[in-house]
Parts: C-alpha cells; structure tokens; sequence
C-alpha cells in the first residue's frame, strides 16, 4: 500500500521555521476546459446512465464551484482508481487540493468530491477501465458512498453501513427527515406502546461447573440405562391412545367452488411485464429500501389526488418552503408546479359550478368553458369567468368539507407563495403559463372572508414573478391587477401597486408603459398621496414615476385629474419628513488686537514724586519703572518713549533742587541691566504645577518642596532663621533674598494662600459637592483687547438621505418621498410639452388665451418654492437644478 510522508517544518538554529516549497505554491484554480474531449465525454456518460436509468449530473456544484469531471475522472485514475483512492487515508483531501476545490471544511469538501464520482463516475470506471459490469444501481447510486469496495461489490455481501439484514429500520434524521404534525404524547405511561419502547431484560444463563470428561461420560451413560429401564418398564404397564390435532377441512371443487373459480380466472389473465429490477427488490435485504426522502414524498402524495395523502403532503410542503425555502427549487422537482396548480384550481368548485382542468394540448381548440390552455394561456380567461354561475356560499356557516379543501387550497398557494420568494423559482414560475390563469381566477373570486388570505397569498406571487414578465394592455393578468386598485383593503392596494410597479423590470429591452390605467385608478392613487401614510405615499409615487414616464399617459392625467393639485402637493411633499438645522460657521476665528507703540506715560502723583526725588540714581528709575509700568508679553514701548517720560517727570524738579539729570545713555544702559538682572534673579521664574484640596496641604507643600524645610520627630516644623524669597504673584514685600524667622515666613505664605482661598470661596460654595478642585476658577483672564469671532448662522432642510454602496466614503444621496416627488415632477415638466394638450393650449393662446403652455401654467406658482427648497436642501439641489433647467424658459 502506498504511505503518503507528510514533510514537517525544520526549525533552523536561529528559531526560524522553513517550510517545504509546496506551501508556497499559488493556489490551483478549478475551471471547466470546454474542449471537444470534454463534450465527447460527457456526451458518453450521459448515455451511459440513460441506459444504466440513473441519474446524471453534467456539471455537479462544489459549494459555488463547478466540477470538471473529465479532470476529476482523470485524476483519480492517475492514483490508482476510486477503491485505491478510499482505501489510503486523507487522499480525498489531496485529491481537492489536486483540482484546487479546497475551502474551508476539509472534510466536508472530500467527501463531497467522493460522492461526485460515485454517483457519476464509479459506473463508468468499473465498465470501461476495469471491463466488468458494474453493481446494480440499488446497491451503488442509490445509496451513499459509505461502501466498501465497488470491484467486490455484490448483492450477496453488500450490506448497508451500520444496518443488519432484517433489522428493524430506524427513524432517518436530516434534511431527508418528515416535519410531522404535532401530538402529545400518551398520558397513560403503561400502556402499550409505552411497554414496547422499554429495553427488553437481559437474560439469565446459569452457568453450570465444568466436570472432568470422564466424570461427565460415565454419568451421562449411567443415566442413560436408568432412563431407557424405566420406559420399558412404564411403556408395558402404561399404554394410553394419544389424541389426534386439530382437524382441518382441505378445499375441494366440490367442497368450494368458488376459490375454484377465482383461481382459474387469475391463470387465464396476462402476466405481467417482467421488471428487472423487481427481481432485485426480491433479493434485496429490507434495510436497503427506504423509499424515497420527504420531498418525492410528498411529490407524490400531492400528484396521487387521495384526499389524506394530499393533506400529508400539503402540510409538510407549507414547512419545507418556509423553513428550507433557500434549497427547495421547482427544477429539481418534476410536476411539482403542476401538482400545485392544479390543487389550487379546485377552488373554482367551492364558488362557481366549475371544474377548471388544464388541457397541455398545443393544438387545442377553443373548448369548453372549463379548459385551460397549458400551453399559450387562456387570453378569455376573465369573460370565462363572468359567464360561470356562482354558489350561494356563507361566511358564517359552512360545512367540514368546505372547510377541509379550503384549508387544502390555501396550503397549496401559500406553498407557492413560499417558494417564488426564492429568485429562481420567481423565475421559473415566469414562465408557467397555467400560473396567470391561476391568478386570475384567485383574484376575480367573490369578497367573502374565506378567500381574504388565499388572495393575499396571489398578489404576493404576482408581486414576484411580475418583475419576468410583459404584460400589454390586454393580458388578463394586467387587467386583473388594475381591477384590483378599486379595493379598500390597504394591504391589497400596497401589493397591487408594488407588483405593476415591477412589471418588465429585469426585462433589458421592453419598458413597462402602463397603458388603459382606468381613470378611477388615477383618481384614487392621488387622493391616497394626501393620506398620513408613508409606505402607501411611497408606493403611490413608485407607480406616477413609471406613469408619468409615457407621454400619452400624461395626456391622459391631464384630461381625468387635477394636475395642478398634483403638482402642488408633489412640491410640497419635497419637504416631506424635513428638518430645520441650524449650523454656526466660523468665518474667522477670535484674535487679539496688539497694543500699540505707547508714548503716553501717566502722570506721578506728587507725593510719589517727593519720595522718589528722594532717592539717587540708579534706585530712581528702578523705582519709577516699578510704579509706572508692568510686565505684559503682549504689549510693547520703546526705550526713547520711557526716557521721554522719565526725562518730563524729573527734568524740571531735579533743576528746581540743583542737581543733575541722568543722560538718556546712562538711563537706558540702567534699565537694560535693571531688567536682565530681573531674568537672572527669576523674574520669570517656571510656575509650580501642583494642585492641591486644601490650604494646609498647600502651606506644607510650600514649605517642604520649595523652602527645603522638614518636619522634626515630634512631627512639627522648628522655627528658625532663613535666607528666602517670596516670588508668589509677583510679591513685592521680599523681592530680594532676606533672612527672616521660618514662622514669620510661613505667616507671610498664609497671607496669600488665604486671600486666593477667599476669592475663590463664592464659585467654590456652589460647587462644595464636587471631588476634586474647581480648575475653572484657575483660568486665564480673558485678555481684554480682543476681536470677537466672525460667526455666520447657516439654517438648511434635512431630509431623507442614503449612502451609495459602491461609494460608502462619498456624499449622501437623496432617498425616499422627497426624491421620488422631485423625480415626478421632473417627468411632468419633460414630458407635458409633448402632449396635444399643449398644442392645443398654444393654439388658444395665438386666439387671444392665457399665454404660455403647461409648464407655464403648472410650475410658475412654484418656482419660489423651488428656488427655496435648492438653496436650503443640500441633497435635493441637484435634482431641482435639473428640474429648473427644463423650466428655463420660466426664468
């Protein structure tokens, strides 16, 4: 047997991982060669299973991947053969990875590839690589993969994995699986049934000593000449008649006739066909016939027309399309759209004094009143159906039977209804003729209570399927949908707008022109527009864009409705939902004014005056600095301005007194070093950036981290001398190093701690709950020369908006009624100038009318709106600009 060697990862001595080359192979891409080989081929095998009655699958699917059997015939062949690929262990796998069919669930993904060439290609190999004659289908095809070898494969050895022959079949589980009804279980835990699930008791086997042989022999024969002494002797003194059975009459021609007779007539008819395959049935262990799974099931049961087989099949088919619609395809089922239909025709029976039958016949005459064209459609269908006598069927009461085939008939449609969701049974059902027929006849049945939810069920189909389907002015099923626009149900009209809304959508070349629309319809249709009713507004305006689209349908609007009130209301609705917004745009943001070069100085009081004429040069002028002027970064004055304003303040008195006045070199060299000494001494000096709760814990941390200070044993500070200098807030009581008592310091701190303790004390009350300090108090005093920023209040609408898919990151898009109302509108004003009421309304204005045309007459009220509604609206601007564009001879 061949041993794959799987190859590890060598670790290098740097801790690095190298992997085989193969690992870094480009994926292989899985893709069918539509080559002649291949057509040959196929052809071949599908001719074989035609003869073998098997079912064959040309191209079978791998998730979304399609399977090239040429290849994979192939490649199977190059290792040896389908029993050579299963007998080696995970070679499936490698067979996936071969043909480049690997997803995420190894497993899964080979043994789905194994039952691809088992079901298509285990027959072929075994005939045409082997020369043998393959197994019979029962014993291959039609059971799972699960086998043993297909070379030794016979009916002899071949048993089911994991089933007995003759035993008991157990319940499947599943998709294959029946959704039954509901039952409680037996109250009664002793009764039969119940006993029949208990595990039968184990038995009891004595088990005897072993004796010696000999021991065992000897006794035997010994008992054996007491026993044979005895019954001679019982035999000789005890002699009785045993008693005869019971008796029983064997039939004779004479004794009855009759068995006679019915066995002669079953020799003189025909025998049957002989059936191949009923002979296999025979030898065939019962573990193999399962019969077929819950969907041929039910096919079956619907198509066999037994009323309780049809009741099973109904009820399960109404779960499996619901719970597995995704999977449960018309295609894959034969007759099934047929069994449907044709379950659903026998409503006609409950109303009218009909039995509607479908006729398949593609050369069938006009026939009777109850036949239905399978094939091209009954295009009388709805004159039929006037001319049928009804029944006189009550609401309130009516019989079981009624009941039951109700209930019937409305499972089978709404099992249709279920299944059309699915795109490609919508599609198939396109193109089932009988359907429209079907339809008609549902919706065209009397307004009873009965038929509310079978006609629900109809318009849903119709709503699907329309969508593939063209539909002119005379097609019964068009005609049908219109009729029901006259309905007061609001569900009946929101599914009927919706499904000839949709008509020739996927079509890419037919356009759904909505043509011989009653004018009764139309009336409705706008009077529904005024309702407080979103989805029915939506819908009312899905339908006037499609409408208003044809030209000859405008000519139409214009001479049945108002459409100047259309207008007017389609503008207001462009508002629809809209919100007032309110957005502050900063033009340009807050600045401060710079100060301006100063050379106005104020003027010293005189007693300041008398005290620093007192003081000699340089104290003089570092004084007069001090009192006059501070420290702003954001202000500025020149030297030759401050030694005209020292120059003016002292010159006069200083000649007064007879001394001398500083030169203006000297006074400038003096404040220069004067404020460089004031840099170096930390004038400007760094803040100290911590925070703290309370004043103690703000007097501490002063005098622990900034004056050097510690608390002695006794946990208090010792008084005692120091050099210091206060530098908070620009203190100007120790400006200069002084050496002064740590107590008198510390009282000096106080000072300030408490005076910003206090002026924070008003804001701080209102906040006394808060846990931490108040920050905000802590500010930076607004500077006062300060420009104010420009701020420009901009108010727009809001309303409805979408994100495009293909361009998540780009603008929102308009959605919604205001859009679908703009998009009315726009139709309106291309199309009403194309009409012969504008010709007409031109000719009376060369008479002596009203001049301009229709878009003059329909749109001048509402230009200022619309003018409004594109400078406030962001989204909807583009489309009003468009609108305004085909009013431009309006401006």
């Amino acid at each position: 047997m061949c041993r794959v060697v799987a190859r590890q990862a060598r670790a290098s001595a740097q801790g690095e991982l190298h992997y085989p080359e193969a690992s870094r192979r480009k994926p292989v891409e899985h893709a069918i060669d539509c080559t002649p080989e291949y057509d040959e081929f196929i052809a071949k095998l599908k001719d074989f299973h035609e003869a073998r009655g098997t079912p064959f699958e040309a191209e079978p699917k791998m998730g979304n991947l399609t399977v090239d059997l040429l290849k994979l015939f192939n490649l199977i062949l190059e290792n040896g053969g389908y029993d050579k690929v299963s007998e080696e262990k995970l070679k499936w796998r490698q067979m996936c990875d071969g043909l480049g069919l690997s997803r995420t669930n190894a497993p899964a993904d080979a043994y789905a590839l194994k039952q691809i060439f088992y079901k298509n290609l285990a027959a072929w190999e075994i005939k045409t690589i082997h020369n043998r004659e393959p197994p019979p289908p029962e014993i291959l095809e039609f059971v799972t993969a699960k086998g043993g070898s297909l070379l030794t494969r016979t009916l002899e050895n071949f048993h089911a994995r994991g089933k007995q022959p003759g035993a008991p079949e157990s319940p499947r589980s599943g998709d294959d699986g029946t959704p039954s009804r509901e039952r409680k279980a037996d109250e009664t835990p002793s009764s039969g049934r119940a006993s029949r699930e208990l595990p039968e008791p184990s038995r009891r086997i004595i088990i005897q000593p072993v004796l010696h042989l000999h021991r065992i022999r000897n006794h035997t024969v010994k008992a054996t000449q007491q026993l044979m002494g005895m019954a001679a002797c019982l035999c000789s003194r005890r002699y009785s008649r045993l008693p005869f059975g019971d008796r029983r009459t064997l039939d004779t021609p004479s004794s009855n006739p009759e068995a006679f007779a019915k066995r002669q007539r079953l020799l003189r008819q025909p025998a049957p066909t002989a059936n191949p395959y009923a002979i296999l049935r025979h030898y065939l262990p019962a573990a193999h016939l399962e019969g077929p799974n819950i969907y041929e099931r039910c096919l079956l049961a619907l198509r066999s027309c037994i009323p309780a087989e049809q009741a099973f099949a109904l009820n399960h088919l109404v779960k499996i399309s619901y719970e597995r619609g995704d999977k449960y395809k018309f295609v894959q089922f034969h007759g099934l759209a047929e069994g449907l239909t044709e379950k659903a025709l026998e409503v006609g029976s409950l109303f009218y004094h009909v039995n509607w039958r479908v006729c398949y016949d593609p050369e069938m005459e006009v026939g009777l009143i109850d036949e239905l064209d399978g094939v091209n459609g009954t295009l009388d269908i709805l004159e039929r159906i006037s001319r049928l006598r009804p029944k006189d069927v009550q609401d309130g009461v009516q019989s079981a039977d009624f009941t039951d085939q109700t209930m019937l008939i409305t499972e089978a449609v709404l099992t249709m209804r279920n299944m059309v969701m699915l795109p490609e049974n919508a599609y198939f059902m396109s193109d089932f003729i009988t359907l429209k027929d079907l339809l008609c006849i549902i919706l065209t049945l009397p307004n009873r209570d009965v038929v509310v939810e079978l006609k629900h069920c109809a318009l849903d189909i119709a709503e699907q399927i329309t969508p593939f389907l063209i539909l002119d002015a005379d097609d019964p099923l068009y005609r049908t949908l219109l009729a029901q626009l006259k309905a007061n149900d609001r569900g009946i009209i929101l599914t009927v707008l919706r499904a000839i809304g949709r008509i020739a959508m996927n079509s890419p070349t037919e356009t759904n022109k909505l043509d011989a629309v009653p004018s009764s319809a139309l009336r409705n249709i706008m009077e529904w527009l005024l309702l407080n009713d979103d989805e029915l507004m939506d819908a009312c305006l899905d339908f006037l864009y499609q409408y208003t689209a044809v030209v000859s349908n405008l000519e139409v609007l214009l001479q049945t409705t108002s459409l100047e009130h259309l207008v007017g209301h389609l503008v207001r609705l462009m508002s629809h939902g809209a919100k007032k917004v309110h957005k502050d745009l900063i033009v340009s943001p807050e600045k401060q004014i710079p100060s301006r070069a100063s050379d106005e100085v104020v003027p010293i009081p005189k007693d300041l005056l008398d005290r620093l004429l007192a003081m000699d040069e340089p104290e003089r002028c570092y004084s007069w600095l001090r009192c006059l002027f501070e420290e702003d970064p954001d202000s500025q004055i020149t030297q030759i301005a401050i030694w005209q304003a020292y120059n003016t303040a002292f010159l006069e008195p200083l000649k007064k007194g007879g001394r001398t006045m500083i030169n203006a070199a000297e006074f400038i060299r003096n404040i220069s070093q004067w404020t460089q000494t004031l840099d170096a001494t930390g004038g400007h000096a760094a803040r100290c950036g911590d925070w703290h709760l309370t004043a103690e814990k703000m007097w501490e941390h002063i005098l622990v981290d900034h004056v050097g200070e510690k608390r002695g044993e006794d946990n208090k500070f010792h008084n005692k001398e120091i050099t210091c200098t206060c530098r908070w807030a620009k203190c100007v009581k120790y400006p200069k190093p002084a050496t002064l008592q740590l107590f008198a310091f510390g009282g000096h701190v106080k000072t300030h701690i408490m005076a910003e303790a206090r002026s924070q004390a008003p804001h701080s009350a209102s906040t006394a709950d808060t846990s931490g300090p108040n920050l905000a108090s802590f500010k930076r005093p607004k500077p006062k020369d300060v420009e104010p920023a420009k701020i420009v209040t901009l108010t727009y609408e809001e309303t409805a908006i979408v994100r495009d898919e293909r361009n998540p990151n780009g603008p929102p898009q308009a959605a919604g009624i205001p859009l679908s109302a703009i998009l009315v509108l726009r139709n309106i004003a291309r199309n009403v100038g194309k009409t012969k009421a504008e010709e007409a309304l031109l000719k009376a204005h060369e008479l002596g009318g009203e001049a301009g045309g229709w878009n003059e007459r329909l749109f001048r009220p509402v230009t200022p709106r619309l003018f409004e509604i594109m400078t406030e609206n962001r989204v909807l601007a583009p489309h009003v600009a468009s609108l305004l564009q085909l009013l431009e001879p309006l401006n």
